[in-house]
């Protein structure tokens, strides 16, 4: 439903009040030695994120029937390692505080760049990362950005993906896909092919529910389209509804509030990621199908959500049975309406479109696990398997909300749980000195958030053209929530500015994902009728001095600081190892600030925070971490999984060539961790040590470059 569309100015009357009420008492926090007992919490501080409602579609009911089977659904896919060509599975990069610690193989070269960088400056291909390695950008001095620069790369942490493969087929019950190997000199050893990596650092999915765009460039658009990510941009994307009569029938959805469902349906057919090249989501529901779920993983019996269907329920040999006592088949059908699985007709694609026909008679017409149909034609369970793996994955990660961190104990009952002296300082400098609470803003620590934006509402802001400027001086639209922080270059990654894989027929170029963008070709009248709806809509007449400019190269979504000393790498391009190293690159006014000044957010400049203020700063920062994720206590709890974690190498530097698939199902010269089954009781019920920092730093570990 199109709605009103209004255009805040760069701090709307409402973040304007609060941000005044945190100036009033930030003075009084940073000096302040202590909180006493009876203090309340000042007007304007963050509240607790307990305050704050999940977000979810209005028209919910509408395709799944039952919301809990809904979530058993969504874990098991989210942790089965069978889901992708070679073992990826979605946790696979999500294994840690929801996001990923792994240290070998982890460096990408700048594959986003402009033009795209193939080389290395962090040991290659393979490559164990160290602490003397970050940050990723070394002065002389590491207070100011314009001293000398010892050391800088484009390279990026980030997370193994799958071998470059050609897909060629599934192959019914078996976990793994049939392909052809493809060269892939980027990422090889002497000839001998490693994972790929992906070319960003992996956010955290705690909390990812309350994004109201998802990935760094938010192209997890806030409507599910039930194919992919882009949203209303695919103009064709929709999915299969039983008619009446049983037939089929192609029908567009745009599903509000779905981010994460758009963000799910990415990874699993990206080659850098998950999938061998060339693999449809109906290729991916024909294989799930015909698997039992997590048939490779221990799904311990006390799992807060699929332990009753553990098969290790009633073993009585250390859990040791694997998967689930059901199928995908009947999971499916138990959380969604008949409509979207129940039609006997078949659908082939004919250069990308949907043919429909009758049903084989051979007797088997809904047997999906021993499917006899040829493995290009599919029935309508599988050709909507990337609707129901959208909606099943975001009903689970919406339960991974992490609402009670020293924080929000302290502003739910600050007499009960008052800060510490250090954390009260902190919260000063996060309010005023160090502008922090500019755009990690409310609950969520990010004013990317579901509630700050209010769907399309304030989608769209402006600002000042001179980050020195005022908004009358000459502003331009950016996205809201998106901002270019001076991190790196802008040809190193473009972010916000990219576009999308879907062309405009009213100017054959693509779309753009920038909602700035797309408003100014919806004010030309250059957005066809099915997309306008969705897009933000500028004022007419504005008057100011250049109203068509915008501000999103380079811009990366705002990410929530919950949980944050668990999540590192921190950054689009995992570029610093230390949450004291992310203040000091904000503290110098970031490491690109002169470089990237047309598009960088005002807010961006030298901060000159004393030691005790950066030291204080953290304080506050470690007490938004959730002692249940820490634990990996319930709901934060997970099956068995084994990841990849570089490949081992010979006494003589090199990689042993590939010669089998081990049971596990990984490459011979692989090395595998285990992430152990856990329980709601956490880690401390199995008797294993919390989660860590990256590489085991000291949040308080600056850039160890001498001054």
């Amino acid at each position: 439903m199109k709605q009103k569309q209004t255009i805040k100015p760069m701090m709307t009357a409402r973040v304007a009040l609060v941000v005044a009420a945190w100036m009033t008492v930030a003075t009084l926090f940073s000096a302040a030695p202590a909180r006493s007992q009876g203090q309340e919490p000042p007007p304007g501080i963050p509240g607790s994120l307990k305050t704050i409602p999940v977000p979810e579609p209005s028209d919910l009911a509408t395709y799944i029937r039952d919301k809990s089977a809904a979530i058993k659904l969504g874990k098991a896919l989210f942790w089965d390692m069978q889901l992708g060509s070679d073992n990826q599975a979605c946790a696979s990069c999500h294994f840690h505080a929801g996001a990923d610690n792994r240290t070998q193989d982890a460096i990408d070269p700048g594959l986003r760049s402009v033009p795209p960088d193939a080389t290395y400056q962090l040991g290659g291909p393979n490559y164990t990362v160290t602490p003397a390695d970050y940050p990723f950008h070394k002065l002389s001095d590491p207070r100011s950005r314009y001293s000398d620069v010892l050391f800088d790369t484009n390279d990026i942490t980030g997370s193994e993906g799958t071998y470059l493969t050609q897909f060629l087929n599934i192959v019914l019950g078996d976990a793994r896909d049939n392909g052809t190997s493809l060269d892939d000199p980027t990422f090889s050893v002497d000839g001998v092919k490693v994972r790929r990596v992906e070319p960003r650092n992996t956010p955290t999915v705690i909390n990812a529910v309350f994004n109201a765009y998802n990935f760094w460039d938010g192209r997890a658009n806030y409507y599910f389209n039930g194919n992919n990510p882009f949203g209303p941009l695919d103009r064709s994307s929709g999915i299969f509804v039983t008619a009446g009569d049983g037939s089929l029938q192609s029908q567009i959805i745009r599903i509000e509030k779905s981010s994460l469902a758009s963000q799910s349906v990415g990874p699993p057919t990206s080659e850098m990621e998950m999938s061998f090249l060339g693999r449809t989501w109906p290729d991916i529901g024909k294989k799930m199908l015909s698997l039992q779920p997590l048939a490779m993983q221990i799904v311990h019996p006390d799992d807060s959500v699929l332990g009753p269907l553990s098969s290790a329920s009633s073993d009585k040999k250390e859990y040791k049975s694997k998967g689930l006592d059901t199928d995908y088949v009947a999971m499916i059908k138990a959380a969604f309406w008949d409509q979207y699985w129940s039609s006997t007709q078949i659908v082939t694609f004919v250069n990308g479109q949907p043919v429909f026909s009758a049903a084989p008679a051979d007797g088997k017409k809904n047997d999906l696990k021993k499917d006899s149909l040829p493995l290009t034609e599919y029935r309508q369970m599988e050709a909507n398997f990337a609707f129901f793996f959208g909606l099943a994955i975001q009903s689970y990660e919406s339960t991974l909300v992490s609402d009670d961190a020293p924080f929000d104990r302290y502003a739910a009952n600050p007499l009960a749980h008052p800060q510490t002296p250090e954390q009260a300082r902190g919260m000063g400098v996060y309010l005023s000195k160090g502008r922090c609470a500019n755009c990690h803003t409310g609950a969520e620590f990010t004013n990317a958030s579901v509630t700050f934006r209010e769907g399309l509402l304030h989608s769209i802001e402006l600002m000042p053209e001179n980050p020195t400027g005022n908004v009358n001086a000459g502003s331009a639209f950016y996205d809201g929530g998106f901002y270019n922080i001076g991190s790196r270059l802008i040809t190193d990654d473009i972010g916000r500015g990219d576009v999308s894989p879907f062309t405009n027929p009213l100017t054959l170029q693509p779309f753009p994902l920038s909602y700035s963008k797309l408003g100014l070709l919806k004010q030309q009248n250059l957005l066809p009728a099915d997309v306008a709806p969705y897009v933000a809509t500028l004022p007419l007449g504005t008057p100011f001095p250049d109203p068509n400019r915008t501000t999103v190269d380079g811009a990366f979504k705002t990410s929530t600081l919950r949980n944050v000393d668990l999540t590192g790498p921190y950054f689009h391009n995992g570029g610093q190892a230390t949450l004291r190293q992310v203040v000091d690159e904000y503290d110098r006014g970031g490491d690109f600030h002169d470089q990237n000044l047309a598009d960088l957010h005002p807010d961006i400049t030298d901060l000159f925070l004393t030691e005790q203020e950066k030291h204080d700063l953290v304080a506050f920062l470690l007490s938004l971490t959730d002692e249940r994720v820490r634990q990996e206590q319930a709901p934060f709890d997970h099956p068995q999984l084994f990841i990849p974690n570089g490949s081992a190498v010979a006494p003589n530097g090199t990689i042993p060539k590939f010669n089998k698939i081990g049971k596990d199902g990984f490459r011979d010269a692989e090395i595998v961790t285990e992430i152990p089954p856990i329980g709601s009781g956490g880690l401390p019920a199995a008797g294993l040590p919390p989660l860590g920092t990256f590489l085991g730093l000291d949040p308080y570990q600056a850039d160890t470059t001498p001054p």
